[in-house]
Parts: C-alpha cells; sequence; structure tokens
C-alpha cells in the first residue's frame, strides 16, 4: 500500500474527510500532524529557504513520521494544509499518492465568514 497526503485549502471539508478515513479499522489518518511544515513551507515559497534545507526538513518531519505510520497500521495518510509547497518534492522522495479537495471560492468565503 502507498502513503497518501489530503490536501485542500482550508474550510474545503478536508478535516472532516480525514475524521471518516481515520475511522477505518485497516488505516489510519493524521489530521495535521506536529511538525507540519508550515514555517518552512513559507520561507520555501518565498524562495527564503533553500531546496536543500527545505528537503531536509521535509524528510526528517514528515517522510519519517509517514513511514512509521505505514509500519504500524498498513494503510496511512496525513492532512495537512501546509504541504502544497512540497507536493513535487513528496512525490519524488516517495511512492505516494494526494487527494486533493476542491471547493468553490464563494463557499470558501463564506464558510470563513460564516463558521460560527
Amino acid at each position: 500500500m502507498l502513503p497518501y497526503y489530503l490536501i485542500s485549502s482550508a474550510r474545503a471539508g478536508s478535516t472532516a474527510l480525514a475524521r471518516i478515513l481515520d475511522l477505518s479499522s485497516s488505516g489510519a489518518c493524521a489530521c495535521e500532524p506536529y511538525p507540519n511544515l508550515d514555517k518552512e513551507g513559507r520561507l520555501y515559497m518565498d524562495g527564503l529557504l533553500d531546496r536543500e534545507t527545505a528537503l531536509e526538513e521535509m524528510r526528517s518531519q514528515v517522510l519519517s513520521r509517514v513511514r512509521k505510520g505505514m509500519e504500524n497500521h498498513g494503510v496511512y495518510g496525513e492532512k495537512n494544509l501546509c504541504y502544497g509547497p512540497f507536493l513535487k518534492d513528496l512525490h519524488a522522495e516517495q511512492e505516494c499518492r494526494f487527494i486533493h479537495l476542491h471547493r468553490d471560492g464563494r463557499e470558501v468565503v463564506t464558510s470563513l465568514m460564516n463558521w460560527h
């Protein structure tokens, strides 16, 4: 089995999907596990973090955790909004799958404004 990454914009329903996937008895789906490359992703995207440093952070923070998750659960996934700048690198480093949720931007804004 291959690990998977659940990718989306904020307020697209990814947390709900991750929780549903985590209910499965045949695998696990972590919801924004820490550390999550939030600072590194921003710096990498803005060109303020060199590629090798960014890749080393990704390997140590994410890939090591994903390997352990696969060993422990057989099927393992992670939901994280911060992985966007690393998608190409995640795919190059390991055989994996991506689940991308798309939501109309108007609904995202409405959800952000009315979340209470």
